[in-house]
């Protein structure tokens, strides 16, 4: 992927887009502040992690029902941002 300069610029793009829609979602925000990244990072990790689990086939034993579909996954993201953020203070990492 970061071999191909298209691909690349799509892949900041597409990037680009989710951490506007964190800062969209907290009502506004720095773009490029540790917070900002590491929640659209987090929010990025939520979705590709579901998406491999589903296309290699590992959820295969679990029953029907334990497999959220992607609107579970969408909801999980929007829950997060209407939570406020923790202080620092208050984190462990």
């Amino acid at each position: 992927l970061m071999g191909d300069p298209e691909l690349h610029r799509a892949a900041r793009a597409s990037f680009g887009r989710l951490v506007a829609a964190v800062i969209a979602a907290r009502g506004g925000g720095d773009p490029e502040s540790a917070d900002t990244l590491r929640e659209a990072v987090g929010m990025w990790s939520i979705v590709h992690g579901h998406a491999m689990l589903a296309i290699d086939g590992v959820t295969g034993f679990l029953p029907a029902q334990a497999v959220p579909p992607a609107s579970l996954v969408t909801r999980a993201i929007t829950d997060t941002w209407e939570r406020p953020a923790p202080r620092a203070r208050d984190r462990s990492v």
